[in-house]
């Protein structure tokens, strides 16, 4: 069945196309090509022409992107019917979110023989790039959109959520619709559109809760079928929030949040139970992103015990005092709090702040005598009230040492008279 049907002129200008031509790189023969950045072709295999890519500039082969696999329109108006210009404004938003897309050229779409062809597409951009296969979100747009239905419900376990825009479910696509259970689905309807009518839009919705799927309804008003350009940052959220039902990512920011709040025992409790949850069910991308967050915990200590051993050149009891904070605050994180105890140690021991700690205890003690002889002495005890005073005043590193040796002076003629 062919999926080709009229689409309203967008309102977009087509990006730049790098020229084609390329000829696909055959399964098991030819190693799959470097992967470029920005936005490029990638060879594809009849009946795709080719692969439109938009790639982080940013991109990193060790670490893991989730991937945006979407079916652009068709048209009778070839310059609506190719993936560019679809890509664009999608790109924009999602790119600096770390997020690959892949867009095969399709001259047609037929539910009988295209699903295969597209799903090895996917394929083959998994070859060339790092892609989470398990945040693969699939995205159609009106012909795309019916299309991604059945290319859904035949190959559920490739993707971890479905975005359908203006693109009915097909009859050969409704009774599989309990594959995408429990999965993310986002159907978008322009409230004007003649083509995907609310009545459609009703059976649709019908189908999908019957299904069970995590589905959000977008109907737009006054909008037909063009691309909902306007709306795409609230959309671009959803697809960011698309990831496999599991507990990782709950963990993973829970351990985020406590680190960024400087909760180091939260982030490392956090930590513990990511490293549980993989062990029970591994995740190549929440592996990494673990090891991420246990890196910055790392950084983030050792700034911390930097900028409290720093602070002894201006402020050695304050150092002191910050040092002592982060082993408490490290308490039953290990490793970290004996690191964090051995730098306590060392600074404890170091010349300005041994003066500082005696000069501190010589304050206390000397205020201390001073308090209670003063105390003695207005009772008339003044034989006790000199014995304080004379403490006070053999302390080498108590401030009011002189004002308690002349204390001693004027008291001692008195205590000796009796």
């Amino acid at each position: 069945m062919n999926l080709r049907r009229p689409l309203a002129s967008l309102a977009l200008a087509a990006a730049a196309l790098v020229p084609s031509g390329t000829c696909a790189f055959a399964k098991d023969k030819v190693p799959p090509p470097k992967p470029k950045t920005g936005t490029s072709q990638l060879a594809a295999m009849p009946p795709s022409e080719y692969i439109h890519m938009a790639v982080p500039a940013d991109y990193d082969p060790k670490k893991w992107y989730p991937l945006m696999f979407l079916l652009h329109s068709l048209s009778d108006d070839e310059a609506n019917s190719k993936p560019e210009i679809f890509v664009a404004p999608w790109a924009e938003l999602l790119l600096k979110r770390g997020w690959i897309i892949a867009a095969p050229k399709s001259p047609m779409y037929d539910n009988e023989t295209s699903a295969a062809p597209l799903a090895d597409v996917i394929k083959r951009v998994s070859a060339v790039y790092r892609i989470d296969e398990r945040r693969v979100v699939l995205v159609g747009h009106n012909a795309g959109g019916c299309m991604a239905w059945n290319l859904a419900t035949n190959y559920p376990k490739l993707f971890a959520g479905v975005a359908s825009f203006s693109g009915e479910i097909r009859d050969e696509s409704r009774g599989s619709l309990k594959a995408l259970a429990g999965k993310k689905v986002l159907v978008f309807r322009g409230a004007k559109d003649r083509y995907y009518t609310a009545a459609m839009l009703a059976q649709d919705k019908a189908y999908l809760e019957a299904a069970k799927v995590d589905l959000k309804l977008v109907e737009k008003p006054g909008w037909e079928q063009a691309m909902p350009v306007p709306d795409l940052p609230a959309l671009a959220d959803w697809v960011d929030g698309v990831y496999p039902a599991g507990a990782w990512k709950d963990k993973a920011d829970a351990a985020e949040q406590a680190l960024a709040a400087g909760d180091f025992p939260g982030a490392a409790k956090a930590l513990g139970e990511l490293a549980s949850e993989l062990k029970k069910s591994p995740y190549p991308a929440f592996e990494v992103k673990a090891a991420a967050i246990q890196t910055a915990m790392v950084s983030a200590v050792k700034d911390n015990l930097q900028a409290a051993l720093k602070a002894v050149e201006t402020d050695p009891l304050d150092a002191v005092a910050r040092l002592d904070a982060i082993v408490k605050g490290l308490k039953g994180v290990k490793g970290l709090e004996d690191e964090a105890k051995k730098a306590l140690a060392g600074l404890q021991k170091l010349p300005a702040v041994v003066e500082a700690v005696k000069k501190k205890e010589a304050e206390a003690a000397g205020s201390s005598y001073m308090e209670k002889a003063a105390a003695a002495e207005a009772k008339g005890d003044l034989a006790p009230a000199l014995a304080l005073y004379r403490k006070a005043a053999a302390l080498a590193l108590f401030s009011q040492k002189d004002e308690a040796a002349a204390k001693v002076a004027e008291l001692e003629p008195k205590v000796g008279a009796k």
